[in-house]
């Protein structure tokens, strides 16, 4: 990140708001659950509805509040710099996603850590985050090891547990 990327993250604050990145997140899930079950059966079809949820939430969820890292220390960094959570729950946040990423490092899947900054519903002015580990394998290699992955933490959320249900159904 640059000088002026950090100066401008520190003066403006992250533009996306937590609940309108839960409602885009919630239709990108349901999007992975139908292509997992077999009703998207072409990549075509897979892109045009990316497509139609990226227009919907154009102006909404803002792309400058995603940030990736190249290893956990990056995150660590970030979010003791950019958030106002303690030692504790920073710590905590990259354990956890440490855990999903070794688990794929150890299935052969390439993971890399990132993290959201939103603006909390309740209050536009405090800062919330969402870590996680992203993956860039194929749909079939994911399907077979994604609920290996998301429950590789000692106490994986409740997010993880939804997805490793819906890989299984």
């Amino acid at each position: 990140m640059s000088l002026h990327q950090k100066i401008s993250l520190l003066v403006r604050g992250p533009r996306t708001r937590e609940d309108d990145y839960l409602r885009y997140m919630a239709e990108k899930d349901s999007l992975e659950e139908k292509l997992f079950a077999g009703e998207i059966s072409s990549s075509e079809e897979l892109n045009r509805r990316n497509a139609e949820i990226e227009r919907e939430y154009k102006g909404k969820v803002h792309a400058s509040d995603c940030h990736l890292f190249e290893d956990e220390k990056e995150l660590y960094h970030f979010l003791r710099t950019y958030t106002p959570f303690g030692e504790e729950t920073v710590r905590a946040t990259v354990e956890h996603e440490r855990a999903h990423y070794e688990a794929a490092k150890a299935l052969g899947v390439q993971g890399q850590y990132g993290c959201w900054l939103l603006r909390q519903k309740e209050n536009d002015r405090l800062v919330c985050f969402q870590a996680f580990v992203r993956f860039s394998n194929t749909v079939t290699l994911l399907r077979e090891v994604l609920p290996t992955i998301v429950l590789a933490p000692e106490d994986p959320s409740s997010y993880d547990k939804k997805q490793a249900n819906f890989c299984k159904s």
